[in-house]
């Protein structure tokens, strides 16, 4: 039964009239002049510089506040007695 109602709407002159997509077929609707596209172009060009440098001036900041807050390592040289901590698992044989 429900079949034979899809089929009765689906073939339905009614319907089919209905159902008729109305509007602009598809194609070129407003053309851009190329003086506009070429502004756009150096405009967006522009905008990837700025912000490649305004990226680069924060990445500048967050490492200085990074590493304020950092201890630099110290720098042992050659002849130093060092301790070694934490070697509770380490095998002395």
């Amino acid at each position: 039964m429900r079949k034979s109602a899809e089929n009765a709407m689906s073939n339905c002159i009614e319907c089919i009239l209905l159902n008729k997509k109305r509007g602009k077929g598809e194609g070129i609707l407003n053309p851009i002049p190329k003086e506009s596209i070429e502004s756009f172009i150096e405009d967006r060009e522009n905008f990837r510089k700025e912000a490649n440098k305004n990226i680069l001036k924060i990445q500048e900041e967050n490492r200085g506040s990074y590493n304020k807050k950092r201890n630099k390592p110290h720098q042992y040289k050659v002849g130093d007695f060092v301790q070694f901590e934490n070697s509770a698992n380490t095998d002395w044989d």
